[in-house]
């Protein structure tokens, strides 16, 4: 117990990086549940969760070459709140620390099934992958406590991971499915302000990271 907590006051040292990341993911999370697609005339305004649930009644999802766009656009969302839980480790008060993390876990609350298709866990043919999805969160967030015992660069490797895989999934995803929400509405779709956030915090956390992980090596690189 003495080496580990040894270990976490070693690691709990955050750079302006690191700070700029959490609350950059902190951004991300907010937009999760600000508007992805919005359409003044037929009022429709959907966040990053209803995207993914709202274009499953499309034909080109249903039976087309998209079926798999929405739990792409899950997958972005996950990814990026267990990165949220694993940046957390900055915050030096515990308990504020686990808050945070707490509040990343909540899309893995609103991805799982319906009732009572949620009770077949992955079996389900139609569900299963949304499961599995909800899933990651929940381990997660749960090993995010052991990433607070790895060093900064072994942290900074998951960061760029995590992020890069996430604005991957959910960006592609959602500019494949806001084609055929154009061509249902027979009129563009401009990005809200929710896809733009996560998008956009996601490479900023790349970027941070992946600048402050070259130059530790560098540092690293010129010790005698």
């Amino acid at each position: 117990m003495r080496v580990i907590a040894r270990k976490l006051r070693v690691n709990l040292s955050p750079t302006y990086s690191d700070r700029i990341s959490l609350l950059a993911l902190g951004l991300v999370w907010l937009g999760v549940w600000g508007p992805w697609i919005s359409h003044r005339v037929s009022s429709l305004t959907l966040n990053a969760v209803d995207l993914a649930e709202w274009s499953t009644v499309l034909v080109d999802v249903r039976a087309g070459p998209l079926h798999a766009d929405p739990d792409r656009l899950r997958l972005g969302i996950a990814l990026a709140a267990v990165a949220l839980a694993v940046a957390a480790v900055v915050i030096r008060v515990l308990w504020w620390r686990w808050a945070v993390r707490f509040v990343a876990l909540l899309p893995g609350l609103v991805l799982l099934p319906p009732y009572p298709q949620v009770l077949q866990l992955w079996r389900s043919d139609a569900f299963g992958t949304r499961f599995l999805v909800a899933a990651l969160i929940w381990v997660g967030v749960a090993a995010s406590l052991l990433t607070d015992l790895l060093p900064e660069k072994g942290r900074q490797g998951i960061l760029i991971l995590l992020s890069g895989l996430a604005v991957g999934f959910g960006g592609s995803a959602f500019l494949r499915l806001r084609k055929p929400f154009e061509a249902h509405y027979a009129a563009p779709i401009s990005p809200g302000w929710g896809v733009t956030a996560f998008t956009v915090g996601l490479l900023v956390v790349v970027v941070l990271q992946a600048v402050r992980l070259l130059d530790i090596k560098t540092q690293t690189g010129q010790q005698p």
